[in-house]
């Protein structure tokens, strides 16, 4: 297997972890650098991509692959072979391999090694948790920007109603809402979060959270979050998820934001069920979408 990867953000830095401790032997083959969005993978003579960048469209840097693995994608009307790519959690198991950094120079490198340091170790997501705590902080997309505007301004209201309901159901049990930005502060400024957002911070928030809420993403993908909340041993509540796991991942699913404040406000209710729901969680985590065990079964799937 040969590997090699763009300067990468926190979820890219993961799949490069993943690859490593997969088994994969590093070799920079020189390919254009692209921000962390496409990680290039060559196993017995077939190309492919790991995409995770947050359009339908493929990243030019993926194009040339054989398979594409792609977080956020349609369901047809690709002509090459694009398979759902099931998100795993941002966060590196050690010291990063860094055999394949070896050709990055100036702002590249800075970026790429900004990009290490920010990314949470494996150990800062053990469950922390001491009284119930909800949690669902999102992004407000710009519906100025991107492919699809009016994707973003769906997944922008549907977000923005789970957070009202939530804050007015739950109260201080409920920690979240839009991540501070010109957009969300300019089009949603009563739903801002006024917790941190730093990968760093979001982690140690994350481990103290009992329920972790979730809504599909851009385009029907799957979100990070629902990956981090397994990580942590939060119990799930999320709209159904359009993506292929290798098995169904435990949690509760609704179809509308009174049915979604329900669930929540059961598995707060009761503590036990929520820790179950917790554990079971964090051991699919461990078993399927772990970023080795995520890159392991794209991989064989390409093999088999």
């Amino acid at each position: 297997m040969r590997a090699q990867a763009e300067p990468a953000g926190v979820h890219g830095s993961a799949v490069i972890a993943g690859l490593a401790k997969a088994g994969a032997s590093w070799t920079d083959l020189g390919a254009p650098r692209t921000n962390g969005q496409v990680v290039h993978v060559e196993l017995r003579g077939t190309r492919a991509a790991f995409d995770l960048s947050d359009s339908h469209r493929i990243h030019p840097a993926a194009a040339q692959a054989n398979v594409i693995f792609k977080r956020c994608c349609r369901p047809t009307g690709y002509e090459t072979d694009v398979r759902p790519l099931v998100p795993t959690a941002g966060y590196r198991f050690g010291r990063q391999p860094l055999a394949h950094h070896a050709a990055l120079r100036g702002l590249d490198l800075m970026r790429q090694v900004r990009g290490i340091r920010r990314t949470p170790h494996w150990s800062w997501f053990s469950p922390r948790q001491q009284q119930p705590l909800v949690l669902f902080q999102v992004r407000a997309w710009d519906t100025a920007t991107g492919s699809d505007p009016a994707d973003r301004e769906r997944v922008n209201e549907e977000r923005a109603s789970i957070i009202r309901a939530l804050r007015a159901g739950l109260g201080p049990s409920f920690v979240g809402g839009f991540v501070p930005s010109p957009y969300a502060r300019s089009r949603y400024p009563d739903l801002l979060s006024a917790s941190p957002s730093t990968p760093r911070e979001y982690a140690k928030l994350a481990c103290r959270a009992t329920v972790g809420v979730s809504t599909v993403g851009l385009h029907g993908s799957v979100p990070w979050k629902v990956a981090e909340y397994l990580a942590v041993g939060a119990a799930v509540v999320s709209e159904p998820l359009n993506s292929t796991f290798s098995a169904s991942p435990p949690m509760v699913p609704y179809t509308s934001v009174r049915q979604c404040v329900e669930s929540v406000m059961h598995l707060v209710e009761n503590p036990e069920a929520a820790s179950v729901m917790g554990k079971e969680g964090r051991l699919f985590f461990q078993r399927h979408i772990r970023p080795d065990q995520m890159v392991r079964e794209a991989l064989l799937s390409i093999t088999t």
